[in-house]
């Protein structure tokens, strides 16, 4: 009889379709479970995701995908957390590493076992790891952060910090050294693993982080490529979570600067759409000043209706090494639905923005340079031109960004008889 190959998925904290959200807009691992589920080799996909929800602190509903033959999203039960920043996370990561684990274990002889786990999510990662190798399965470490290596940048040094970040670092390099396969978003992320860890397990592959379905993407830029631009105000826009990793004061201040003196033949008018910890704080900060708008969460259709009206899109990544080097997945979304973007990620998004003539870069923090970009953008955006939808199919689909795993799954597959 043949072994059948089962891939298990180990990731909390992103969003799942749940039957009150069937149209939740996915990250990564939640594009993966689709296009894996959608994969005719692989006899059954089961992806490992907490109860808890991570974006609104309390529990999902039951998943749109329940148990089939072929695939199933499985919620683990965990304490939550309120805080990002607590030890209660640490903790709800541990426990959820060890029920996983678990989960591992009871998976049938009979079946071939790859399992693809999401790093940070330390816990969840080593003890995936150590249960994969105990049942002689493959290991893939998608690495996704520059955790801890980004703590450096945000905490201070002292007997504490150091004991808790290097202990992350070591177990990070167990992690690589022990994998089977590695993913890296970006070509930086490659050179930083090699430079800071110089991991024995060389199989490193560059997956991006991918966009959204093809479908999703096919409805939505019907709608974005229609493009129907303001003859009174530039449209810029901002889609995404308001929160700590974005300098909105750079983005906004200088915004409000370029209108007051004028610099351009129309006003900027900045539509800021999504929710997060700073929202209450920015509309408070930026009340009396009407042409800045906060128009909240809105969902694909809704985004795809004001990508078609704006005339740029703005990434204001703060400086810090976690982005260095790194294709945030915001920027493969202003670029798939056709709008020049101005961001401030030095390294490979830099140079795709500029061989491809689809946007222009600034320093972070920097305001000038903020101005000077996006007054480069709006005052010449026929220079701008470019194929969204093939940029789209051939960078940022899941066909693309997974072909790498997918790959490697397919060559290391090995059906015995019994």
């Amino acid at each position: 009889m043949q072994r059948k190959l089962e891939v298990i998925l180990v990731r909390h904290s992103e969003p799942i379709r749940t039957q009150n959200n069937m149209n939740a807009r996915l990250m990564r691992t939640g594009l993966m479970f689709e296009e894996l589920s959608k994969n005719g080799n692989l006899d059954r996909v089961v992806w490992y995701t907490a109860r808890f929800d991570h974006f609104n602190k309390k529990p999902h509903a039951e998943p749109y995908y329940t148990e089939t033959k072929t695939n199933m999203i499985k919620l683990i039960s965990t304490p939550g957390y309120k805080n990002n920043k607590s030890i209660m996370r640490i903790i709800d990561d541990f426990i959820f590493g060890v029920k996983v684990a678990f989960e591992i274990l009871r998976t049938p002889k009979q079946r071939q076992l790859v399992t693809i786990a999401s790093y940070p999510t330390i816990f969840a990662c080593l003890f995936s790891l150590v249960s994969t190798k105990i049942k002689r399965g493959s290991f893939i470490l998608e690495v996704r952060d520059k955790w801890p290596d980004v703590f450096s940048d945000v905490l201070k040094p002292n007997f504490v910090t150091t004991i808790l970040i290097s202990s992350a670092k070591l177990c990070l390099k167990i992690l690589l050294n022990n994998a089977d396969f590695i993913t890296v978003p970006s070509e930086g992320y490659k050179r930083w693993l090699a430079e800071s860890y110089s991991p024995k397990n060389k199989n490193i592959q560059i997956s991006p982080l991918p966009y959204i379905s093809e479908n999703e993407y096919e409805a939505q830029s019907d709608i974005a490529l229609n493009k129907k631009e303001s003859s009174k105000y530039f449209l810029a826009v901002f889609f995404g979570t308001l929160g700590n990793m974005f300098d909105f004061e750079t983005m906004i201040d200088s915004i409000i600067s370029i209108n007051s003196t004028k610099a351009l033949e129309k006003p900027i008018h900045l539509h800021i759409y999504g929710n997060g910890d700073n929202a209450e704080r920015l509309k408070q900060k930026y009340s009396n000043n009407s042409e800045i708008i906060f128009q909240g969460y809105k969902d694909l259709t809704k985004l795809a209706r004001a990508a078609s009206e704006a005339t740029v899109a703005l990434a204001p990544y703060k400086g810090i090494s976690n982005f260095e080097g790194h294709f945030p997945n915001k920027l493969a979304e202003y670029i798939s639905l056709g709008i020049p973007v101005v961001h401030s990620v030095p390294g490979a998004a830099q140079y795709f923005t500029k061989i491809h003539h689809c946007g222009e870069y600034y320093a972070p923090g920097d305001n000038e340079k903020f101005k000077s970009a996006i007054i480069k953008v709006l005052s010449n955006p026929s220079n701008y031109k470019f194929n969204a939808k093939e940029i789209y199919n051939t960078e940022f689909s899941p066909k693309k960004c997974f072909s790498p795993i997918i790959g490697f799954i397919t060559r290391n597959s090995r059906y015995t008889s019994h």
